[in-house]
């Protein structure tokens, strides 16, 4: 397990005795090694959607992998990620399969994953309510995420409680 997992564990477990761990102030990087775990535990691929891949690049986060029919079928989607009252909200930029642009399947998929995940369709975009998908898990945390910026491998997260009004003063 990797340094970000192996950290939002502890805090998952010291989180579970208690009622409510609220996230004050945070800003964590979170590479593709760590996004890939997380995604592998979240997510739930059908049988046909296989070897995804998640890469985070400075216009979105790529994922790929192969949808198996009858032959395997190559496929990429760029994702424009942002964050909206608390929830991280996913743009479908581009879709590819093969070497054909796809991008009319875009609603089609957007009900697919919305369907897996929990999340909900606004406006053509995925929104996710992480805290909600954190409480499935029984981790009584609520993360307060107010921005979210894309970086070759990384995604940088930040959080901050509505009512927070001063930096920590660092010693």
């Amino acid at each position: 397990m990797t340094e970000i997992g192996s950290n939002l564990c502890r805090i998952a477990i010291a989180a579970a005795n208690l009622s409510l761990m609220e996230i004050q102030l945070l800003k964590m990087s979170v590479d593709d090694a760590d996004l890939n775990e997380m995604a592998f535990q979240a997510f739930v691929w059908p049988d046909p959607i296989r070897d995804v891949h998640f890469t985070v690049k400075p216009e979105g986060v790529r994922v790929a992998g192969v949808y198996q029919h009858f032959v395997g079928i190559p496929f990429q989607m760029l994702w424009q990620i942002s964050v909206s009252d608390g929830k991280l909200v996913a743009c479908i930029e581009r879709v590819t399969a093969g070497f054909f642009n796809v991008g009319f399947i875009k609603n089609y998929l957007l009900k697919f994953i919305a369907a897996a995940t929990n999340s909900v369709i606004r406006d053509g975009m995925l929104v996710f309510d992480v805290d909600a998908l954190i409480a499935d898990k029984v981790w009584p945390v609520r993360l307060n995420f107010t921005s979210i910026r894309c970086t070759l491998g990384s995604l940088i997260l930040e959080s901050r409680a509505r009512d927070w009004i001063h930096e920590p003063a660092s010693e």
